[in-house]
């Protein structure tokens, strides 16, 4: 009877200290999983902190780029910095030694051609190019084999093309030189300048699948999304865009050497400022080293009555060559060029214009348009800045 009263007791003190220890157990897993909670809603809640705070301080700094906020620029002055194929050769001897060289041809990557209808561009290889040295420059050889279209769905002819417009033909070599880009720094204490010329033409966008102007949407880029109207990317969104690819590739390669590389700053800019011709605020945060200006770089320069330096901007003779929408005024090339900020629809984007304004294209295929001036801005690392032999007040 009293083993039996203590069996009951051996499994009463069993199941209590089974018990105790499911207590337990489940007290440690309780106790993890509150920890795992708190992990998660501590990284939430570190990412939602990022996410507010970065455009919180670049808001600050004005975009990261003008940190004491000003309204307008000053202290205009002119460098050089950097080189780009410019001016055409035309001295006979130059060109006859030239010829004598041995060439090594690449087609450029940024041609592209379709029939008119959306998702039919394709890159072509109608322009080639050759960079030699020579007498201690450089230079570039270019030979059009087919016209650049003015628009990435328009066909490879004359007709829907600028460069026989402007003067060049198919099958020549036509020689340009390598110059120093001129810049004008805007902002001395962030080294931020914009180049005082347009050195080429290129779409801003070089891909169209899908637009539709009732809903102002547009899909490119993207084949697979052609085909699906509630996904879609703005195409006029600067963050996205084929030139924002193509300036800190194929341009920042060219255009700048080893050195100059590193006295270029990684800059973060906001490219969705407000403007009265931006119907959508499309967030627009890019952190770049070669970037277009913005609708707020060109009008503080007009506010400044520095309009001439904001508007009037001339055109190189590679650019004509390249395709540019060139205009001969008072003896001079000029063009429109691209900005960075989205314009009206999302198919649309703000350029400035040699009629003094800056205006909203409202067309369709406008940001395809392979015709668009390209004006670079950049911003220099202070000990650059300091070191660059400057020329004085802008022309």
């Amino acid at each position: 009877m009293s083993q039996s009263k203590e069996s009951r007791q051996e499994m009463l003190n069993n199941d209590e200290r089974q018990k105790e220890k499911k207590k337990s157990t489940k007290k440690k897993r309780t106790e993890k999983e509150m920890q795992l909670l708190l992990r998660r809603i501590f990284i939430i809640l570190g990412a939602v902190l990022l996410f507010v705070a970065v455009p919180c301080f670049l808001l600050a700094t004005d975009y990261g780029r003008l940190i004491n906020n000003q309204d307008s620029y000053t202290e205009m002055q002119s460098v050089s910095f950097g080189s780009y194929p410019q001016s055409m050769v035309s001295d006979k001897k130059t060109l006859d030694a030239l010829s004598e060289l041995e060439l090594e041809w690449n087609y450029f990557d940024d041609c592209f051609s379709g029939d008119d209808y959306y998702g039919t561009m394709e890159r072509t290889d109608c322009m080639k190019y050759a960079d030699v040295e020579y007498n201690g420059s450089r230079y570039r050889a270019v030979v059009i084999d087919k016209y650049r279209p003015d628009c990435v769905l328009s066909s490879a002819t004359a007709e829907q093309s600028r460069q026989d417009d402007n003067g060049f033909e198919l099958n020549n070599v036509y020689w340009f030189l390598y110059e120093p880009i001129r810049w004008t720094i805007v902002n001395s204490a962030e080294g931020f300048m914009l180049s005082q010329s347009v050195l080429d033409a290129m779409p801003f966008n070089n891909s169209v699948y899908w637009v539709d102007r009732d809903l102002d949407k547009t899909v490119f880029n993207d084949k697979e999304l052609s085909s699906t109207k509630y996904l879609f990317t703005p195409a006029n969104l600067y963050k996205t865009s084929s030139v924002r690819k193509w300036l800190n590739n194929e341009f920042f390669n060219f255009a700048f050497n080893s050195e100059e590389k590193k006295d270029i700053k990684d800059t973060w800019h906001l490219t969705n400022e407000s403007s009265e011709y931006t119907k959508y605020g499309l967030m627009g945060m890019n952190h770049d080293k070669v970037f277009l200006p913005s609708w707020k770089d060109i009008t503080r320069l007009t506010q400044d009555k520095l309009d001439t330096l904001a508007r009037f901007v001339p055109v190189t003779d590679y650019a004509r060559c390249r395709g540019v929408d060139a205009v001969l005024r008072d003896g001079n090339y000029y063009t429109w060029y691209w900005l960075s900020t989205p314009g009206d629809g999302c198919g649309d984007v703000i350029f400035a214009y040699i009629s003094e304004e800056i205006v909203n294209f409202d067309r369709q295929f406008f940001y395809a348009y392979s015709v668009g001036g390209i004006r670079c801005a950049a911003c220099l690392n202070q000990s650059a800045l300091e070191q660059l032999s400057v020329g004085g007040a802008a022309q």
